[in-house]
């Protein structure tokens, strides 16, 4: 009788070390990109659900003109820089576990809310013409992460923005809303 509670406390915890609770990382440090930007993203734990996530980075900007074009435009290639900082709320973590699924790394579903800003400070371009003008957007989006192997992630998100540019008044004419969708791999450190 001993043997069998000795067998059953060992092997319970053994299971309690490999168990999963449904919360999300204390704190994640990584690179995300795509075939437009470049982000150095750290996301901290607020409460069992929910992340502050702060990402400095690169994004670029691509257009192809081909053939004559009668307003002048030509092709360009630009790079600027971007920082944001997001809350997110991480949704279906319990369901995650109990249907068995990893929740590491912040695995999950989530809704979240970003504000973005463009600086004008610097604007590397192969086009002489184009100019930065200063942008703020807000986003109301809906994600999924998920793992691909120990180090590797991929994140897709897709919702509303609203942004403004040049900051001149009136700020109607440069207010613009839209549809936007991403994707991003990531890399853990």
């Amino acid at each position: 009788m001993l043997k069998f509670h000795f067998t059953s406390l060992l092997a319970l915890f053994v299971f309690s070390l490999f168990a999963q609770e449904a919360s999300v990382e204390k704190s994640l440090s990584s690179l995300q990109f795509n075939l437009n930007t470049l982000h150095f993203v750290q996301e901290i734990g607020l409460s069992a659900s929910s992340t502050l996530r702060v990402e400095a980075g690169i994004a670029s900007r691509t257009r192809w003109v081909i053939g004559n074009n009668e307003n002048g435009e030509r092709s360009y290639f630009a790079l600027r820089p971007l920082v944001s900082v997001a809350g997110r709320h991480y949704y279906n973590l319990e369901k995650r576990v109990e249907s068995g699924r990893s929740i590491r790394n912040n695995s999950g579903n989530f809704v979240t809310l970003t504000a973005e800003y463009r600086p004008d400070l610097f604007l590397f371009t192969s086009n002489n013409a184009l100019v930065a003008s200063e942008q703020i957007s807000t986003k109301l989006l809906w994600g999924l992460r998920r793992q691909l192997g120990e180090r590797f992630d991929f994140e897709f998100t897709a919702g509303v923005r609203f942004r403004v540019r040049d900051f001149r008044f009136p700020a109607v004419r440069n207010f613009h809303r839209g549809i936007v969708t991403n994707w991003r791999f990531g890399y853990r450190f």
